[in-house]
């Protein structure tokens, strides 16, 4: 799935990510907060969060890069979007 020269803003991957979150889990959370770790989210939704990347972002998640640490908080889930998006760019 490649979108040719899309670009992503950091604050604006940052912001969609942290309000569809929002949309889910029901606790105060950091940015850099292990959001799996602390039981805020079941492996069901991370499959959803996973979607959720794809879709908004136009970015494919590759089955070797389904990996807790890209998932794992709003800062991660911001640096592997951008950096999928760097790679599309460059395609």
């Amino acid at each position: 799935m490649n979108h040719g020269t899309r670009t992503l803003a950091p604050a604006g991957v940052r912001e969609q990510t942290r309000r569809y979150l929002e949309e889910h889990i029901d606790q105060l959370f950091r940015d850099d907060e292990d959001i799996v770790a602390a039981g805020l989210i079941d492996s069901m939704f991370m499959v959803q969060l996973v979607g959720f990347a794809e879709g908004e972002f136009g970015i494919e998640v590759d089955t070797g890069e389904l990996n807790l640490t890209h998932f794992c908080s709003v800062d991660a889930i911001t640096a592997f979007v951008l950096g999928k998006a760097t790679t599309l760019t460059e395609d």
